[in-house]
């Protein structure tokens, strides 16, 4: 779907090009100005999907590399993506793959046979890998994605959301029951940050993601009772909204 309004109206898009596969991630590439869009599908015991890009706002799509330079990204789910200048990271269920000449060509980087759910970079170009399946938790890099280091050990196969502030404050959601945690330290040391957020819930502390708007005001989705939101850095936080499951927030602004 697609709005020119500030989404106000929707309209939908017939892709050509693309499968029928649900899309994980989108992002846009604003360096070649292009849509990227990442997707899964389960067929029985085994899984697929792919990396797509569109130069035309989303009419057609184009699958990345060739049968001979994928790497096999076309055979897995991809869940997450980063883009840094004219490399890409991607997170499948089987590890992370790099792309360092826009896409055409792929390897594996690492975290091999884990379920990558989430990646992000900070400014030092350090790269954080949130994990599910198979995985402990949160993962650094900080050599451009050659070695994975284990940051923050919450237990074997957590679903694992990481957000970077502009600060640098990394804050991590566990969609497993843990809550939120906060970094302030590059990853090297966790704090636990749940004080306010419901302790009752019939699975614990599940948390999706954390959102943070332009005024550093931070915004925690949950699996059962909502958004909570935090004004003080994760330090407390207050239930705002209906209690419902949250998949998705966005800030504009304040």
């Amino acid at each position: 779907w697609k709005s020119t309004d500030n989404g106000f109206t929707w309209n939908y898009i017939m892709p050509n090009g693309l499968p029928d596969a649900p899309p994980t991630c989108l992002e846009f590439d604003s360096a070649h100005e292009r849509l990227i869009l990442g997707s899964m599908r389960i067929y029985g015991s085994s899984i697929g999907g792919g990396l797509w890009y569109s130069t035309d706002q989303g009419l057609n799509w184009t699958l990345f590399g060739t049968d001979t330079t994928r790497a096999g990204i076309d055979t897995l789910g991809i869940f997450s993506m980063i883009i840094k200048q004219d490399t890409f990271f991607i997170g499948t269920a089987k590890g992370i793959f790099k792309s360092t000449d826009n896409g055409i060509r792929w390897s594996f980087t690492g975290l091999s046979n884990i379920g990558i759910l989430s990646l992000a970079i900070n400014d030092n170009g350090h790269i954080f890998a949130g994990t599910g399946s198979g995985g402990f938790g949160c993962y650094r890099s900080t050599d451009n994605g050659l070695t994975w280091s284990l940051k923050l050990d919450l237990g074997e196969n957590h679903r694992v959301f990481i957000t970077i502030a502009n600060s640098g404050t990394i804050f991590v959601a566990d969609l497993d029951q843990d809550g939120i945690y906060r970094s302030t330290d590059n990853g090297d040391s966790w704090q636990s940050v749940n004080n306010g957020l419901l302790t009752d819930l019939p699975n614990g502390k599940n948390v999706r993601l954390v959102a943070i708007n332009s005024a550093g005001t931070l915004f925690a989705g949950t699996t059962t009772d909502g958004i909570f939101k935090s004004t003080d850095n994760g330090d407390n936080w207050t239930e705002i909204g209906v209690p419902t499951k949250i998949k998705t927030i966005i800030t504009k602004n304040n």
